[in-house]
């Protein structure tokens, strides 16, 4: 995606447009710096400065969190949609924290982004054209050198299908210890474990997976994929994928190139809450 060229002009003193157009030009401005944001064409800090200088303040003040979709203030959080994929959603904490690598993410205290990014799923059937069963839900965080800002974000999409079929034939043979997955998934190497529904929405996630990690955290290079496992009755599992950049020659550490674009609805249950 290349950055797009904007030209301004500027405006006369002497009229001054409707107030339902300066919120329109807003609107358009606000999304355009989102996009080139997390299109990679600009500071790293700009997804930063988009939810915190425009979504929050826009929600405080005005009730619309514009150019997010929502924003929670405690524990402090913004839901985005990325831009031209509009069943792609994205999770940014409030509050500065530059990622994996980031030692404060490994405390007691810090919140459960990637518990707090599955509990949105609903946005994946509220944006489609139809449900979106659980099972087909994935999240991605990636390495500094596969992503463009320097902002923890979760994404969430759903899975890969080819990706989805290879993971699901692998999880039989998969328990609570991080082993290593004999196949590649999208240029990159994994370990893989599974991890319960309880597991996933503890309010201790990062410090117990620092307890048991697939490699000494923080980590520059690591990058965390969660992917949904089918279920015949109310539990839920997953397969919890860290991969470390550099595994093999092309790898920048961007779990997120698991996720799809779309995700060709369903007609089993929605995602719930």
């Amino acid at each position: 995606m290349c950055c797009p060229d904007t030209h301004w002009k500027g405006s006369s003193p002497r009229c001054s447009p409707p107030s339902s157009a300066r919120w329109s030009w807003w609107r358009q401005l606000s999304l355009l710096v989102l996009g080139m944001t997390l299109a990679g064409c600009s500071s790293r800090e700009l997804l930063r400065q988009v939810t915190t200088g425009m979504c929050a303040p826009n929600a405080w003040l005005t009730g619309q969190p514009a150019p997010c979709r929502q924003v929670v203030e405690n524990p402090g959080f913004a839901v985005l949609r990325a831009p031209g994929e509009a069943q792609h959603f994205i999770l940014v904490p409030l509050r500065p924290l530059r990622g994996l690598e980031s030692p404060a993410l490994w405390q007691p205290g810090q919140p459960n982004w990637f518990g707090l990014a599955w509990r949105q799923r609903w946005y994946l059937s509220a944006w489609g054209p139809a449900p979106v069963a659980d099972d087909l839900v994935g999240l991605a965080l990636n390495a500094p050198s596969g992503r463009s800002q320097d902002q923890l974000h979760v994404h969430l999409a759903c899975l890969r299908p080819e990706l989805r079929k290879q993971l699901w034939q692998l999880a039989p043979g998969m328990d609570d210890q991080w082993r290593a997955l004999p196949v590649a998934l999208a240029g990159s190497r994994y370990q893989a474990r599974r991890l319960s529904e309880t597991q996933l929405l503890a309010a201790d996630f990062f410090p117990a997976l620092a307890a048991d990690p697939p490699y000494p955290v923080p980590d520059p290079r690591l990058s965390l994929a969660l992917v949904a496992l089918p279920s015949r009755d109310a539990s839920r599992h997953f397969l919890l994928l860290a991969g470390r950049a550099g595994s093999q020659p092309g790898d920048q550490g961007s779990a997120e190139r698991l996720l799809a674009a779309d995700c060709q609805g369903t007609t089993v249950a929605a995602a719930t809450q």
